[in-house]
């Protein structure tokens, strides 16, 4: 009781017999947290120096092409190959200890000057040997074999015909020796398991054309959906053929406008809805300025007239509801439709053609009540087809004002003749197997994700 009450005369006198400096029990965990952050923030930042410290390309790669030989074309598919196995599996890489993007532009002005293909392929060993040889690992990657449904297409790293014996062992020494769980240029989407493209630099600041950096764009797409895309059995292209038929469009398109638009093509090959080259839309076909002012439905490859803009319809006499549209300028619309549409990229024609209908633009039409256009081979329309130039279909004048189409086309009743029976089918879909083909694939591909679309956008201007 004495010492209570000498305590409590001391508290109220603002004295106090407890220490000054009370210990605190939570100062290891902070020391323990801060380390942690210091030792992220320094894997970060060596990570980040790895590809800023490599400067040699920044102005450009210096690659100027103003044609290029079948023996180049298929020089070129070779690396781009080689390019995206390293990138994936080489332990160099996939740690993150190379610019792999410089390195690719160091090696292409060797691969273009090859005289034949054994000099390319030891431009290509000597290069690959530059990375240093791959030790036994310990543990392996393994690829589960049970259940398997899609096996990965690498059967052409041990085609000697095509390598040559000592590139083909090497890279066979590689894929044998990769290490598990070990990828910079690749990661997974948190709680979802998609793959992220997110060490994929932009290069928004580079002047285009630039035949160098327009091949590593056409590498960088085409690798990621040969060794990420679930779905690429099924896209209904030869992916290898593919490859050696955009080399020479996109290294030797010679305007901004004519590479955004062979990417488009490109990335529309994927079959991919999701897939596009967001930020070049505008030079998609149709171009211009000015829009049809009315919504228009694809029903039987017709561009029907499903809606009329809510501002003013009364003043568009030319057109209603129902009508088909079978020319746009004195083009016949199946010369349009042919001719736009290996740019838009959709998992189904349906799909595609509602993509074109919100595109569509025209000064004068033509339409046609309940009639298809000729579309059979050696009518007009296909004569005209074959001549037709995409990029210089534009209207001559702005006769009506632009519309924004919405989202969503508006549900009309269109005339029983032109939509003819509804059929409802059930759903299809691939068995469940295709979303555990490998141990490195994943079940879908977001190529309309920020990261992908980094990696697509090479030179954005």
């Amino acid at each position: 009781m004495g010492n209570d009450a000498t305590r409590c005369r001391r508290i109220r006198n603002g004295k106090s017999s407890a220490s000054p400096n009370p210990p605190d029990y939570h100062l290891p965990i902070r020391r323990l947290v801060l380390a942690l952050i210091n030792i992220l923030t320094l894997i970060s930042q060596a990570q980040d120096t790895k590809l800023e410290q490599d400067r040699q390309f920044d102005s450009g790669s210096g690659i100027v092409l103003g044609n290029l030989t079948d023996l180049q074309v298929d020089n070129l598919v070779t690396p781009g190959k080689v390019w995206g196995f390293l990138k994936y599996h080489h332990p160099q890489v996939t740690s993150g200890q190379r610019q792999w993007d410089y390195d690719l532009l160091r090696i292409l002005p060797a691969i273009l000057k090859a005289q034949d293909r054994p000099t390319a392929n030891a431009a290509l060993l000597g290069w690959t040997e530059q990375l240093g040889s791959v030790a036994p690992c310990h543990p392996c990657a393994k690829l589960e074999q049970t259940d398997l449904y899609f096996r990965p297409g690498l059967d052409w790293i041990a085609n000697n015909a095509l390598l040559g014996d000592d590139l083909s062992k090497t890279l066979q020494s590689i894929w044998d020796n990769r290490v598990p769980s070990q990828q910079f240029y690749v990661g997974k989407v948190p709680n979802v398991g998609n793959p992220s493209f997110e060490h994929e630099l932009a290069y928004e600041n580079l002047k285009l054309p630039d035949s160098g950096f327009q091949l590593l764009a056409l590498y960088r797409f085409w690798n990621i959906i040969e060794y990420w895309s679930p779905n690429r059995d099924i896209v209904g292209e030869n992916w290898n053929t593919v490859l050696s038929e955009f080399i020479p469009r996109i290294a030797l398109a010679q305007t901004a406008k004519r590479y955004q638009l062979e990417m488009l093509a490109l990335i529309a090959k994927a079959h991919d809805g999701h897939a596009n080259l967001w930020h070049a839309l505008d030079v998609r076909p149709p171009v211009g300025p000015c829009r049809l002012p009315a919504y228009v439905r694809f029903i039987e490859h017709l561009p029907v007239v499903s809606g009329l803009p809510a501002a003013d319809p009364a003043s568009i006499k030319d057109l209603q509801i129902g009508d088909a549209i079978t020319e746009l300028d004195g083009v016949p619309v199946a010369a349009l439709i042919d001719a736009w549409m290996p740019y838009y990229s959709a998992s189904n024609e349906a799909a595609r053609l509602r993509d074109v209908g919100r595109s569509m633009t025209g000064r004068r039409v033509r339409r046609n009540q309940h009639s298809h256009p000729p579309r059979q081979p050696g009518t007009q329309a296909h004569r005209q087809a074959a001549a037709f130039n995409p990029e210089r279909f534009r209207p001559r004048r702005a006769r009506f004002t632009r519309t924004r189409l919405p989202l969503a086309l508006e549900r009309c009743r269109l005339p029983q003749t032109l939509l003819g029976k509804v059929l409802r089918r059930p759903p299809l879909r691939r068995a469940s197997d295709r979303h555990k083909r490998t141990d490195y694939r994943h079940s879908q591909l977001p190529v309309g994700l920020h990261g992908l679309l980094a990696g697509v956008a090479v030179g954005r201007r």
